[in-house]
């Protein structure tokens, strides 16, 4: 990181590095002049902090993620079964109690098949298992409002740090909601 930094504050000049050390380095620019070792800290630290910044912001949206799954299954499928499942759950509320107690089992089975699939195990009647998953969304979309407000307001924090242990600090700073 210390020849990038020293590229950027002397984009023409030639370096090269002997040893780790800001010190052990070796100007080789036609005037001879050499950047201070506080300019050549500086202009590391501000190089590294756009990585460090990205790398922080990734670790937030896997947080988030992880949040996310103490209220989910996880899985693309299961996320498809969950819209479906809500979908189809919505679709019986608008029946009505009564309409969707009129319907057969065939009838049930072919116009709600993943909703049916809950009765007699997480409900009674197609009823029920619908205002399940509705209170079960409601439940989870309050909640996932809240995990992705934190994400959100992360991420601002810490592509709003000026340093590296600031974008560290915001990070640091983010609370979770917990089960």
């Amino acid at each position: 990181m210390i020849v990038e930094a020293l590229k950027a504050l002397r984009p023409g000049a030639n370096w090269s590095l002997s040893g780790d050390a800001v010190s052990g380095l070796v100007w080789l620019d036609v005037n001879q002049t050499r950047p201070t070792d506080a300019e050549i800290l500086a202009t590391a630290a501000a190089l590294q902090l756009p990585q460090a910044k990205a790398h922080l912001i990734a670790r937030v949206n896997e947080d988030a993620e992880t949040c996310r799954l103490a209220y989910v299954t996880p899985g693309a499928g299961m996320a498809m079964t969950y819209q479906e499942k809500l979908t189809q759950a919505e679709a019986v509320l608008t029946l009505g109690e009564s309409g969707a107690a009129a319907l057969t089992a065939a009838e049930i089975a072919d116009q709600f098949p993943i909703l049916s699939a809950s009765i007699g195990l997480e409900a009674p009647s197609l009823w029920d298992c619908a205002a399940l998953v509705i209170a079960r969304y409601a439940a989870f979309r309050q909640i996932a409002g809240q995990i992705e407000s934190a994400r959100l307001l992360g991420k601002l924090a810490i592509t709003s740090a000026a340093s590296e242990s600031d974008a560290q600090a915001a990070y640091d700073a983010i609370t979770w909601p917990q089960p």
